[in-house]
């Protein structure tokens, strides 16, 4: 039982960082820095939303399967 916590609470950490990361790059308050960083040098611009779309497919994916 105690293995199987570690497990999960590795995947609560990393889908939590993820969520606060992605907020705060959508919220800066420096209209220039919001977005994705790697999404800067893209000709989609900063304001692409693919990689945030995918971020969270995967915890919603992550939820149905009951590991958050």
């Amino acid at each position: 039982m105690i293995a199987l916590e570690a497990e999960l609470s590795k995947y609560l950490t990393k889908t939590l960082t993820e969520t606060i990361s992605m907020v705060n790059e959508l919220c800066h308050p420096v209209p220039d820095k919001r977005g994705n960083p790697k999404t800067f040098i893209s000709s989609y611009g900063q304001f692409d939303l693919q990689r945030y779309i995918s971020i969270l497919n995967r915890l919603a994916r992550y939820a149905e399967m009951d590991c958050l």
